[in-house]
């Protein structure tokens, strides 16, 4: 299906006459849904619901029906739907999408309570300029009892992937107040490259949240991404750390508590503008973080603040911390700790505890180039051997330090010690 319409992004008129006069507009019934089959394609066309007038300050009450879905009491598969060129207003739901391998959606502009929804993909989908913006409210006064944030606020998602996306790519997508920009629920290796996700700042309180990652998401990752004006700018809430976040450059600011909220997952961050927040990043449960080459600003409280005693947080050396007195680090130790032994594998970490009181003649877990300095907690015996090159045997005693580089997975040389 082909509109010859155009102003799919409406910009600064938001008059009724707008919504009225637009060519090739498709007045959807808010009992029906389009419902395209396989290799379909909808572009150039503005889709409104029949019946609702806009634009409205009342989203809450007049947003109703889904506009397109696929797969949605069909047969399943449907493959390769194209959406193009599309302004979706005034729907509760502008796209869901069930089971459509290689969907594209390119240049679909919309204002639902939610935006659109992906569930079980399978083969990858690929989303290219796709904005979830306030259309239909933006500019016109609130109502009674209203303010702006009220009235262009979307209680949703703008974009959901869920159950297998896999690996679907999204270049230069964007939400503005929703409840949640970016869902990402069971989706394996999704890359957002350039998408962003704001909000009101000056209709507290915040709320919303940026990335919402939950459940099996293997591995995310996040490139030159924004998230701005929320709760959250990102929310990991992984089924285990052996889900990933990674995220590469961008900017994440303006959030009421924290821009990183790692409730469980892994999450790599590098080179990113973090700031105007009480937190840059809070770490809970057994949740792992590694931070370097961040600049970071506007921190009120402490740039990370370990809440449940997580020991698998690093913090390079290449931050550029501007938050003057602001404390860096908040909450408990994260330094790992191994007990004593023959032969002692080191977890990873440049600082590890060494519990027990069994005299140590070697240790594994390095790599070449690892240096670590260990802290011992009781009284031992190290002995020089040729795995283990001292500049003596080390009898130690509480609080004593040993700092050590391996030259191979189970060879260490000494580069200092301190008896304390």
């Amino acid at each position: 299906m082909r509109g010859t319409g155009s102003n799919f992004g409406l910009k600064d008129n938001y008059t009724a006459e707008v919504f009225n006069s637009l060519a090739s507009t498709l007045l959807v019934n808010p009992n029906a849904q389009v419902k395209p089959t396989d290799g379909a394609t909808i572009e150039n066309v503005h889709i409104f619901p029949y019946g609702v007038s806009l634009p409205t300050n009342r989203a809450d009450r007049d947003f109703v029906g889904t506009a397109i879905t696929i797969n949605k009491g069909q047969s399943l598969n449907t493959i390769d739907v194209t959406l193009r060129n599309l302004l979706i207003c005034g729907f509760a739901q502008a796209v869901d999408a069930y089971w459509a391998p290689r969907l594209i959606c390119e240049n679909v502009n919309f204002d639902c309570q939610k935006g659109i929804r992906v569930d079980t993909a399978g083969d990858p989908v690929r989303f290219f300029n796709c904005h979830g913006w306030p259309f239909a409210s933006l500019g016109i006064g609130p109502a009674s009892g209203q303010d702006a944030g009220q009235r262009d606020r979307r209680v949703g998602a703008a974009f959901h992937f869920l159950n297998n996306a896999d690996a679907g790519k999204f270049i230069n997508c964007f939400s503005f107040a929703y409840a949640t920009g970016f869902r990402v629920e069971n989706a394996n290796g999704l890359t957002f490259i350039n998408c962003g996700a704001d909000n009101y700042n000056l209709f507290p309180p915040l709320t919303s949240v940026g990335w919402a990652i939950t459940g099996n998401c293997g591995t995310t990752v996040l490139n030159g991404c924004q998230a701005v004006a929320h709760a959250y700018a990102i929310d990991m809430q992984a089924a285990s750390t052996g889900n990933i976040l990674s995220v590469t450059g961008g900017l994440y600011a303006v959030c009421a508590e924290e821009l990183f909220h790692v409730v469980r997952g892994s999450v790599v961050l590098t080179g990113a503008a973090l700031g105007a927040s009480k937190y840059a990043i809070g770490v809970f449960n057994d949740s792992h973080v590694s931070v370097d080459t961040c600049v970071v600003q506007g921190v009120t409280t402490a740039f990370l603040n370990n809440v449940n005693n997580s020991t698998s947080i690093s913090i390079g050396d290449g931050l550029d911390f501007q938050i003057g007195d602001v404390p860096i680090f908040a909450g408990a130790s994260p330094i790992p700790s191994v007990p004593s032994g023959s032969t002692v594998k080191l977890p990873p970490g440049r600082l590890v505890e060494v519990t027990g009181t069994t005299n140590i003649f070697g240790f594994t877990g390095g790599w070449p180039g690892r240096r670590v300095a260990l802290r011992f907690r009781g009284n031992l015996t190290l002995s020089a051997a040729s795995n283990l090159m001292l500049a003596g045997n080390f009898g130690v005693t509480n609080n004593d330090i040993l700092e050590l580089m391996f030259i191979d997975a189970t060879t260490a040389i000494e580069i200092s010690r301190s008896v304390n």
